[in-house]
């Protein structure tokens, strides 16, 4: 029941952070010290969808995606020039 709860907010914070104009995400790394600028693009293409993934994996754990990731790297490294 939390688990879900929780996947729901996560999902819920990464699909709001993709309408939430830049001058409100800007605020977001001076709440935590950070007098950096950090671009727009980087909530968009690089947080929201990490919090979203994250939501996802809370849900289905890995889902055997690990093993399916390791298996095709360990097959693409033993044969460089295999076309995929």
């Amino acid at each position: 029941m939390l688990n879900d709860i929780v996947v729901i907010i996560l999902i819920i914070i990464g699909v709001s952070i993709i309408f939430t104009p830049y001058e409100q995400l800007s605020n977001i790394p001076t709440l935590f010290g950070i007098n950096t600028i950090i671009p727009h693009w980087f909530f968009i293409y690089i947080i929201s969808p990490g919090i979203i993934f994250t939501a996802y994996f809370l849900k289905h754990q890995s889902a055997g995606f690990f093993n399916f990731a390791i298996n095709n790297l360990r097959e693409i490294s033993k044969n460089p020039n295999k076309e995929l």
